[in-house]
């Protein structure tokens, strides 16, 4: 019995997907993979919020001894 070729052809051992689902062929990856692409194509108009309540950036911090 020959393998499937192509994108019908199933991995050796099926990727688990966070979700439970499981990729189980060549075909369904491309697929998940899809998705995930167009997902983020649809929320490219989606702007980021400045937040300051983060933690401060590093830069500057440091001080060299010749400079104390």
């Amino acid at each position: 019995m020959m393998p499937g070729k192509g994108w019908k052809r199933p991995f050796d051992d099926p990727i688990p997907l966070p979700d439970g689902r499981q990729l189980v062929t060549i075909e369904d990856a491309g697929n998940y993979i899809t998705k995930l692409g167009v997902m983020k194509a649809m929320n490219r108009g989606y702007v980021r919020t400045f937040n300051p309540d983060r933690k401060d950036p590093h830069w500057g911090k440091r001080k060299l001894r010749r400079d104390q």
